[in-house]
């Protein structure tokens, strides 16, 4: 799986966009560069690209320990703050950044580079200019340190995502999951992955009610509840076939599961998910139980 580099020669299409966030809105706006900065930014682009193009990459799970297997690529879908994605890849269509809207707090800034089916999106989560708040900034220049007026941008060489038409690459899976699937927009979310699992285990309205109240509080359940659904084996479950497990991991299935329905209480929630997420194991050799809280699969090197 790669890409390949579309960062454009010899002037060719290249937007600088920022983006913040009011609520679960996002703010998007172009800004205008000088050809230093430009060369230098698509020099960055080019290296993530060559990243990508270096190797196989991995494909991205929510609930596996990535950090240190390269980068992760999935479908456009894992982005799950849309509107995020949408204002950053509208790029030259946005407006400029005014002069007065340099102090908001920028949660990214992107490069939007080719053109047509070749275009991709680098993205780097952080604010180019939160090394210019403090209140007092200065430079050498002329040969003494003197004050400057104005914010100054600086950059990271290198990003965390490229977005192509169709793929998401990410070149640091937890800045990935900070921009994209821990935002306002995304926990309101909440509701509609509650009623999936409900609409493939039985659990009361109190159950789906905390449940929810949890998964809007925990990047970590979320995380764990999103893999559960996009299992196959979500869709087999009987509670027959839980409560089996629950005896085979030595759990209590009255607490956990009473009248055949899954009781994600305050007490019980972490034991379901867990239990839901195979994170239990035993030991080969001490018979003793151990909760897992990250995976990497066997196979998938």
């Amino acid at each position: 799986m790669s890409i390949a580099p579309t960062v454009p020669e010899n002037g060719g299409a290249f937007v600088l966009v920022v983006a913040w966030r009011v609520g679960r809105n996002v703010v998007a706006r172009k800004v205008k560069i000088g050809g230093p900065v430009e060369e230098a930014l698509s020099q960055y682009a080019t290296d993530a690209a060559a990243v990508v193009e270096a190797s196989e990459g991995r494909q991205y799970d929510p609930d596996e320990d990535q950090e240190e297997l390269g980068y992760v690529f999935s479908s456009r879908a894992e982005a799950w703050d849309t509107a995020l994605l949408e204002e950053l890849w509208k790029g030259d269509a946005l407006p400029n950044l005014e002069p007065e809207e340099l102090g908001k707090t920028f949660v990214c800034y992107a490069a939007l580079v080719g053109s047509g089916p070749s275009t991709a999106l680098y993205i780097r989560k952080s604010n180019p200019i939160s090394l210019a708040t403090k209140s007092l900034v200065a430079g050498y220049i002329g040969g003494a340190l003197t004050k400057v007026e104005n914010r100054v941008f600086a950059f990271d060489s290198n990003f965390d995502v490229i977005v192509t038409a169709d793929r998401l690459f990410a070149l640091n899976k937890l800045r990935f999951e900070l921009l994209f699937k821990d935002s306002a927009a995304v926990i309101a979310k909440a509701p509609e992955w509650v009623d999936e699992m409900a609409s493939l285990l039985p659990m009361s309205p109190e159950s789906k009610a905390n449940l929810e109240s949890n998964l809007k509080t925990s990047s970590l359940l979320r995380r764990k509840i999103t893999s559960i659904l996009s299992r196959e084996y979500a869709r087999a479950l009987t509670v027959d076939t839980i409560r089996s497990k629950m005896e085979l991991h030595g759990l209590e299935v009255e607490r956990l599961m009473p009248d055949g329905e899954l009781l994600f209480s305050p007490e019980n929630t972490r034991e379901l998910v867990r239990l839901l997420n195979q994170d239990l194991f035993r030991g080969d050799f001490s018979d003793e139980e151990f909760a897992a809280g990250s995976k990497q699969r066997r196979g998938n090197d």
